[in-house]
């Protein structure tokens, strides 16, 4: 995908950045957040601005963006099925390089305790709207519910331990005593 057609992109060059620190601000405009809203499926998207500092370390390839987003979003209740709104503010540690690993990309063992690799960098920089998108995303709840909202089944626990006689599972119920 092109850095152009992003939704909400803010390329930080990484001559910005080489061998030092750097600290950028970003927030996104009305027909931005509108258009993030639509990719990941919101109501709608109110605000969403993040910080972030970028560093690399003299002569190594990596560089270490370390940030924090504020945003608030209106989501849709899958129970009562109203739109409610909600804050969401999230911290993130991202690395990115010039020269990736391509060992590290091993499709036959994967093992996820390791440390993520570093992402390439695109087009000579690091995208950190697309970044901060991407970390939302994350940030949402994927089954997202208003306060007080409450599934039928959970609104009487004693009702799921009553099992009908006719049930296929009625008969794990005798073994329990």
């Amino acid at each position: 995908m092109k850095a152009s057609n992003r939704e909400f992109s803010r390329r930080v060059p990484a001559e910005k950045v080489r061998g030092g620190t750097h600290r950028e601000a970003i927030e996104a405009l009305p027909e931005e957040r509108e258009a993030v809203a639509r990719r990941l499926g919101l109501e709608s998207l109110g605000s969403l601005k993040a910080e972030a500092t970028f560093r690399q370390k003299p002569g190594e390839a990596v560089i270490e963006v370390e940030g924090h987003f504020a945003a608030d979003v209106t989501q849709i209740c899958v129970v009562k099925l109203e739109p409610f709104e909600e804050s969401l503010e999230e911290s993130f540690l991202l690395h990115y390089t010039a020269a990736p690993d391509r060992s590290a990309h091993n499709e036959d063992y994967f093992d996820p305790d390791a440390p993520d690799p570093a992402e390439p960098l695109e087009f000579g920089g690091i995208d950190l709207g697309e970044a901060v998108v991407q970390q939302l995303s994350l940030a949402l709840d994927p089954y997202p519910r208003s306060e007080g909202a409450v599934l039928e089944d959970q609104q009487n626990p004693e009702a799921n331990d009553e099992v009908a006689e006719d049930h296929p599972f009625a008969v794990l119920r005798d073994l329990k005593t």
